[in-house]
């Protein structure tokens, strides 16, 4: 299969659709086909589509969000500034998303990719539930076969991208006897959707990485027992300083500036223009 034409800069998608639901087996080729849907996997997905290429995303989850639809752990929060998760490739959308914390929690980075998805009709491109078990590349063909595992189904592609992120698989401790534990156990990288009862419980918690350290005081004054975090070594923190962002946004190309959007929202005594500093040259 050849490439499309080019899609002029800013214009929506032309490629032909795909359908998310096609029966297995009887879909066309692809141009490419893109793995996992977190922040990279929706950005590709979005630019191939805009670039004139058949592109389909496939995700093992139920939703997108990769990691912030994974990591859904009580206290789960972003650790830098929130509007550093923006994508940058759509003015409008950076400038109409407000974002209301200053290191967003999981659930408010959650809303705004799935926002985007929404926003440039991305998730009829895609297939959830979808994980895949085994990809070959033909070399005569110059095609890629991938399998998914949720009914053995083939995709064939010109183009893979495993946008899989580096800390896609959750790691489990191989403590001795933890098979054998009677009680309720949980990952922070896997957690249920629904609510974790902690209330008379003693809870133990391994790990006092970034995951560890929101957890713990998250869940403090729901458990009436104890909360023993386990940790390997000792740990540096800091306070996160988190405050609301009311009344404002970060937009504007030449630096972030604040403004109003009309939304009404507590008052705030100062304002802050934060502008990029200037490069410095290379020796």
């Amino acid at each position: 299969m050849t490439r499309s034409a080019p899609v002029p800069a800013g214009s929506r998608h032309t490629t032909p659709d795909v359908d998310a639901d096609a029966a297995p087996g009887t879909e066309p080729l692809l141009d490419v086909l893109v793995v996992g849907a977190g922040i990279t996997g929706i950005y590709q997905l979005y630019a191939a589509r805009e670039a004139g290429f058949r592109t389909r995303l496939v995700e093992a989850g139920s939703g997108v969000g990769g990691t912030w639809y994974w990591n859904r752990y009580p206290g789960a929060r972003f650790d830098s500034e929130s509007y550093s998760y923006g994508y940058l490739f759509s003015k409008d959308l950076f400038d109409d998303w407000v974002w209301q914390d200053h290191f967003a929690a999981q659930p408010e980075t959650e809303r705004y990719l799935n926002h985007v998805v929404d926003r440039f009709d991305l998730r009829r491109h895609m297939r959830f539930d979808a994980r895949v078990t085994a990809a070959v590349f033909d070399e005569p063909s110059g095609t890629w076969t991938v399998t998914l595992g949720s009914d053995g189904s083939l995709v064939r592609a010109r183009f893979l991208v495993a946008a899989t992120g580096v800390l896609s698989v959750p790691y489990t401790p191989d403590v001795p006897g933890r098979e054998r534990f009677g009680g309720v156990q949980h990952h922070t990288g896997r957690w249920p959707s629904d609510p974790v009862d902690f209330r008379g419980k003693r809870v133990a918690v391994v790990g006092t990485s970034s995951s560890g350290v929101q957890v713990v005081p998250a869940i403090l004054d729901e458990v009436n027992r104890a909360v023993e975090p386990v940790m390997r070594e000792a740990r540096g923190l800091q306070p996160r300083f988190q405050r609301l962002l009311p009344c404002a946004r970060l937009a504007g190309a030449s630096g972030f500036v604040a403004a109003g959007d009309g939304v009404p929202r507590a008052p705030v005594e100062h304002w802050v223009s934060w502008r990029p500093p200037a490069a410095k040259p290379r020796r």
